[in-house]
């Protein structure tokens, strides 16, 4: 196993994430989970404007959303990779672009890892843009996040013609 096979492992992942102090003031850090046997990536960017009161009022509402979005579309959530954007909350930087830069390294290192043939992007894309390039053979999706959507009923239609593109794509049945 090469050095750079060895870093991109998902155990390893997660433990530089754990040692990562790139950030000052730290109160939480977010891990990759999923097995992403089913070649889909989840990456989840909240908006900017959503509060850490809201994040933790609608947490569970909004991983029950994320399951019922891949059920319809024939996805087990637990045969995807889900990872977060940002790999930390609490962080002295204030800027979410130095935040993305922090952790770019880390989520590069996780789509090699996990050589996804989809990649949803639920939240914010803006960040990745570049990065896409970087992973032609996956397709890329955005949808808006979970939050969003559970705070913003009228945006469903749009999450679910995406996810029927996406079905589509990976060749899974209507």
């Amino acid at each position: 196993v090469s050095a750079v096979q060895t870093a991109g492992h998902p155990s390893s992942i997660k433990e530089r994430i754990r040692l990562c102090n790139r950030c000052a003031g730290i109160t939480d850090r977010k891990y990759g989970f999923g097995s992403g046997e089913n070649g889909v990536m989840i990456i989840l960017h909240m908006p900017s404007k959503i509060s850490a009161y809201e994040k933790k009022l609608f947490r569970a509402d909004s991983l029950e959303m994320m399951r019922k979005m891949m059920k319809g579309i024939g996805i087990t959530l637990a045969q995807c990779y889900i990872t977060n954007m940002v790999k930390c909350e609490g962080g002295a930087v204030s800027r979410p672009s130095e935040m993305f830069s922090s952790c770019e390294e880390l989520l590069r290192d996780e789509i090699e890892s996990v050589s996804p043939s989809a990649v949803i992007v639920m939240g914010e894309m803006g960040p990745l843009a570049k990065m896409t390039r970087s992973f032609p053979t996956a397709h890329w999706f955005i949808i808006e996040h979970p939050v969003t959507l559970i705070k913003n009923p009228d945006l469903k239609r749009g999450a679910w013609n995406t996810l029927k593109i996406i079905r589509e794509k990976l060749g899974l049945p209507s």
